[in-house]
């Protein structure tokens, strides 16, 4: 089959695709009645067509009877417990379930695999609990309760409103006390300013992706039925045409709550604009006002995902036009994330800068570790030469071997910049990488020979760089590090996930072996 990825990153052009109705979410797999695939093929979320507009229906008529100010005030009266919890007890209440604090940890358990994580066992036995009490909670609601599948499949997305809303609640939550903390006057602006300006800034989800139902065109792009479309939501949020510079000369990458112009697109756009975005931002102002500004509670054990560069930003000032790129035949991606405007995660596996949970370290010497991952990546780019020039798609984001090495490049200098201005007493700087979500005309070159000596030499440098300076530490300076974050030891085996990158463009020896 023919295919092509198609990635969009001007606010216009993100807007008119999210707007195009021939362009939806991956479809999900089917599945054994009651079990998490099932309810993924079940949801609104991951529908189209007239399964989505039925199912839409069902997810309209719930939130009509959830009262925003409602969720506000049960979120603020929280406490200090999981703010995912919090917003689970808090909407399972409002939709009647007999036992929200029941339900609250069955949804957290089987968040990651709605968004496209490995189910087992006990992910399905959650699921189950959580449709029965899901069925149990609609029939005294309107309108009356009708042949056994069809309060199945009502029951299917009222679990789904429970998910969504405690997964994107939470990481809105978690990027506004940030903001709050990091950016000046961000702590005093009102709620509802702050938590506008976070979904530009730093959107809870900072990508999306869609496939084509049917031939279509967006932006001046010919798009094929069956092609992927990948869209930079937080590229678009950052355009500098649709936000200039302010009158107060804030530009469209600085943080600023005050500032007036188009509606972030963190919530999509019609036809599958968020139907839960007042609820969402109810429950989120909620937490935030229970807590000083900056010290909203952590979610507890959750990742996030995002670039291992922490909070990497990505350029959008005159964004170039769409990049549209021939992946005939692509690598089959990793599990798809095919998550819509309610979620609030990040997507790539393997990278967890700013995780709520350490990285693991084990008893391998630290520069050992960084020196095999490094030697890892060489050793598969070392059949790149033979790259086809087709972008290979992982998860909402494709790589090229130029791209991954600048990853791993930037992951290694980012690092070592924080640990060195560590040491002095320095903060580190903020980083402004462009990350995954761009892919630039640089890296969709070929891949020489050439290219090969110029990574290695790299690599292997900034390697070096990383064993003489661990090697000059103390074990004290590992473990108990100065400054703020992860201890440095955490730092290096953070370092060893660099191979995602890697992976996600793998080895490309051809069939009939080495060219």
């Amino acid at each position: 089959m023919t295919s092509s990825v198609h990635e969009f990153r001007g606010y216009d052009e993100v807007a008119a695709a999210l707007a195009d109705p021939c362009l939806v979410p991956e479809p999900a797999g089917p599945g054994p009645a009651g079990g998490m695939a099932w309810l993924r093929a079940t949801v609104a979320r991951f529908s189209a067509g007239d399964a989505h507009a039925r199912r839409s229906a069902l997810v309209a008529a719930d939130l009509a009877r959830l009262d925003p100010e409602a969720l506000r005030r049960a979120a603020a009266a929280g406490g200090g417990d999981d703010p995912r919890l919090v917003v689970a007890r808090a909407v399972a209440d409002g939709l009647g379930f007999a036992d929200p604090a029941a339900v609250a940890p069955a949804v957290v358990a089987v968040t990651a695999a709605y968004f496209g994580a490995a189910a087992d066992a006990a992910t399905d036995a959650a699921v189950a609990h959580l449709l029965a009490a899901a069925e149990e909670a609609g029939a005294g609601a309107a309108p009356a309760a009708g042949a056994p599948e069809e309060q199945a499949e009502a029951a299917a997305n009222r679990v789904g409103i429970l998910i969504q809303a405690c997964d994107a609640t939470a990481r809105l939550v978690e990027h506004a006390a940030r903001a709050a903390a990091e950016h000046p006057g961000a702590a005093t602006a009102p709620v509802t300013a702050l938590l506008a300006e976070t979904l530009r800034h730093d959107p809870p989800v900072r990508a999306m992706r869609r496939v084509a139902a049917a031939a279509t065109r967006v932006a001046g792009a010919d798009i094929a039925a069956g092609d992927l479309v990948v869209l930079d939501i937080a590229a678009a949020n950052r355009d500098s045409r649709a936000f200039p510079v302010t009158a107060g000369g804030a530009g469209p990458d600085d943080f600023d709550p005050h500032r007036t112009g188009p509606a972030p697109l963190t919530f999509g756009a019609e036809p599958r604009r968020c139907p839960g975005t007042d609820h969402a931002l109810a429950l989120a102002a909620g937490l935030l006002s229970a807590h000083p500004t900056g010290t909203a509670p952590a979610t507890r054990g959750t990742t996030d995902t995002r670039d291992p560069a922490p909070a990497a930003t990505t350029d959008t000032r005159d964004p170039a036009p769409a990049a549209t790129t021939d992946t005939r035949d692509p690598a089959p991606a990793a599990p798809t994330d095919t998550r819509d405007t309610t979620e609030a995660r990040d997507t790539a596996p393997a990278d967890a800068a700013e995780a709520d949970d350490a990285p693991v370290t084990d008893d391998r010497d630290p520069a050992e570790a960084v020196a095999a991952m490094v030697a890892h990546v060489l050793q598969l780019a070392e059949t790149w030469t033979a790259w086809d020039g087709r972008p290979l798609p992982s998860e909402d984001r494709v790589y090229t071997p130029h791209k991954a090495i600048r990853r791993v490049a930037d992951h290694l200098i980012d690092h070592l910049a924080e640990l060195e201005a560590r040491l002095v007493g320095e903060q580190a700087q903020p980083d402004h990488w462009h990350a995954s979500m761009t892919t630039t005309p640089a890296d969709l070159a070929p891949f020489t020979p050439d290219d090969l000596d110029e990574a290695r030499s790299r690599l292997t440098r900034l390697a070096r760089m990383w064993s003489n300076r661990l090697d000059t530490l103390t074990p004290d300076q590992l473990d108990r590090s100065p400054g703020t974050g992860w201890t440095f030891r955490q730092l290096a085996f953070h370092l060893t996930g660099s191979v995602y990158y890697a992976d996600a463009v793998g080895d490309l020896t051809p069939p009939d072996g080495p060219r």
